[in-house]
């Protein structure tokens, strides 16, 4: 994230395009939040104090699900220098201002991420339902859960008739 600030800062970068899943984007909004802070783990997220007032705009595109960064200010940024990692919400003016999912690019990580990225999903689904007693957004919930859970099934049948595919057209060995 610090090398991406240093980029914007010196090329006076106008715009970023996360391509990728939510750590991607999480980088992204760190960076546009990050811009002109002197040093911005230490002010943004240990201290949370001020954000940039130069927010640099941000734009995503997809290639896995789970976080829903695409959605919401959180960002979860890891400073491996001290091995800390910290999480930090910002504001609307922080969040993507466009997300394309087109499912293909879903296809473009392997078979774990897909599987690690819908895990994702699951787990923050149930985050929301033991939270607390809101029977009306529990029922919702597992109704989501219990979609998951359909798809998943077909989502793996899909996977194994693209293999199969790619087998016959001479693409995998």
């Amino acid at each position: 994230m610090l090398r991406g600030v240093k980029i914007i800062e010196e090329n006076d970068i106008d715009s970023i395009l996360a391509v990728g899943g939510g750590s991607v984007i999480d980088c992204a909004k760190g960076m546009s939040a990050a811009r002109g802070i002197k040093d911005p783990f230490k002010t943004i997220w240990l201290e949370n104090k001020d954000f940039s007032k130069k927010l640099v705009p941000i734009g995503s595109i997809l290639t896995m699900v789970g976080t829903g960064s695409e959605f919401n200010g959180g960002s979860i940024i890891t400073y491996q220098e001290h091995k800390i990692k910290m999480r930090r919400v910002f504001p609307p003016e922080v969040y993507p201002k466009f997300s394309i999912l087109n499912l293909e690019y879903t296809y473009s990580v392997s078979e774990y991420q897909m599987v690690s990225g819908i895990i994702d999903v699951f787990s923050h689904l149930m985050e929301q339902y033991f939270s607390g007693d809101d029977n009306t957004s529990d029922y919702l919930i597992e109704g989501l859960m219990k979609s998951i859970i359909a798809a998943i099934q077909k989502l793996f049948l899909i996977l194994k008739i693209m293999k199969q595919e790619a087998i016959l057209c001479g693409q995998l060995h």
